[in-house]
C-alpha cells in the first residue's frame, strides 16, 4: 500500500487500534505514526481513552432524570 494521509489515519483508527487491519494497511500507518507527531498524539490519545473508560464504573442515573431526558429528546425529535 502507498503512504497514507492523516484523514485514513482517522478513518482507521479503531481498527488499527483494535488490531484488525490488514497486513499492508498497518504498515502503512506504523509508517505514517513514525513521521506524523499529530497523528502519533491522536492515537495515544484514543488507546489512553479505551483504558480510562474500561476503568470506568456504571452508574445508573436517577429515575427522575432518566424521565426528564427523554421528554426531551422525543420533543426535539418529534417522537
Amino acid at each position: 500500500m502507498a503512504e497514507i494521509c492523516c484523514a485514513e489515519v482517522d478513518r482507521h483508527l479503531a481498527d488499527f487500534v483494535d488490531g484488525e487491519l490488514p497486513p499492508e494497511v498497518h504498515a502503512a500507518m506504523k509508517s505514517h505514526l513514525k513521521n506524523c507527531a499529530l497523528c502519533s498524539e491522536l492515537v495515544a490519545s484514543y488507546v489512553k481513552t479505551i483504558f480510562i473508560l474500561k476503568k470506568v464504573n456504571e452508574v445508573e442515573p436517577p429515575p427522575d432524570v432518566v424521565v426528564r431526558l427523554r421528554q426531551y429528546l422525543s420533543s426535539k425529535l418529534n417522537v
